[in-house]
């Protein structure tokens, strides 16, 4: 949406209602234009315009005596490419996107340049807020040592990204269709999320996975949350644009994203309010924890990991079914 607005015309009779009628076309000639009939309003609320196009707009004044006269001005102005944008944490993040990015990132066919998409982390030519990109094959971009071997970035993948600091990465493009078809093989997947809108991944029913529910073995997020369909457990916040998920299949699928739905918050607990032990900062990997229901557990405590330094690498609380799912953090693979 944009405003329109304009000042009152003078060249009128002082007792002569003025009225105003507004053009608005794709060219100065005014071809193919759109009136907007004002009555006495000086401002116009223009909604649902292209995106990507230059408009020009003039407006006429009319008094009882006259016919009207347009504006000696005629203004235009250009509307926004679509886009996304995403908010990265200091750290690591795992992230996807939905749109297809303009021509200037691209360099082969199948995918972007991802060190086109990431130029705009850049200080300097010494300096760069990136520390490394890396893909679900584990090929990796590093500015530091001007090191890249990800041949594309493929818009069904996820990405793992570390930052510097707090920042934000903004793409112009075409938004993807949100059930487009993302391919997932047996093993891990690093998958990206194209719809606009979340979804819920809670158990019973795992409505965003719905479509690869028969062969899926486990889902995470970027903060640790997991759900593991065959044990009906899920403590994982609403999939959200802008990240990418790590998806464990035991047989090769198509994941398509389902329809946004009224129903989307389902309660749960917020983490912070009950967190008693602060875990260490995350790491690149972690390991999914599922404690399964003992006498031991009460709802609502919490269970914790410690490496062998003390530290604590994982935090989890209990649900009320007596089962804690937390992930633990650390970069050795065993």
């Amino acid at each position: 949406q944009i405003t329109l607005t304009w000042a009152a015309s003078r060249e009128h009779d002082e007792e002569d209602i003025l009225t105003y009628e507004v053009e608005l076309a794709q060219n100065e000639d005014f071809q193919n234009k759109q009136i907007f009939k004002m009555g006495d309003v000086r401002q116009l609320d223009v909604e649902d315009l292209e995106q990507g196009v230059t408009y020009w707009w003039r407006v006429r004044a009319a008094d009882l005596n006259t016919a009207g006269t347009y504006s000696r001005q005629t203004w235009s102005f250009r509307t926004g490419a679509p886009g996304q944008t995403i908010e990265l944490i200091e750290g690591w993040n795992m992230i996807s996107i939905n749109i297809l990015p303009q021509e200037r990132f691209w360099v082969e066919d199948e995918g972007p340049d991802v060190v086109r998409m990431m130029e705009q982390l850049r200080i300097d030519e010494d300096n760069h807020h990136l520390q490394m990109v890396k893909n679900e094959l584990g090929q990796f971009y590093t500015p530091a040592f001007r090191f890249n071997n990800i041949q594309y970035w493929d818009l069904t993948d996820g990405y793992q990204v570390n930052v510097d600091q707090n920042l934000e990465l903004s793409w112009e493009g075409e938004q993807i269709a949100p059930d487009a078809d993302i391919p997932v093989r047996a093993g891990w997947n690093l998958v990206a999320y194209f719809p606009t809108y979340q979804l819920t991944c809670d158990s019973p029913n795992f409505y965003a996975l719905e479509t690869i529910l028969d062969d899926m073995i486990l889902i995470k997020n970027n903060a640790g949350q997991f759900a593991i369909p065959s044990f009906n457990f899920s403590n994982m916040d609403p999939l959200r644009p802008g990240q990418g998920y790590q998806v464990k299949m035991d047989d090769n699928a198509f994941l398509n994203y389902p329809p946004q739905r009224d129903n989307l918050f389902n309660y749960k607990q917020d983490k912070e309010n009950h967190q008693h032990w602060n875990p260490i900062a995350p790491t690149g990997d972690n390991m999914s924890l599922l404690v399964l229901p003992n006498s031991d557990l009460k709802t609502g405590g919490e269970i914790k990991a410690i490496d062998g330094l003390g530290n604590i690498v994982g935090v989890g609380l209990i649900d009320g079914y007596r089962r804690c799912g937390l992930a633990v953090w650390g970069d050795d693979e065993t």
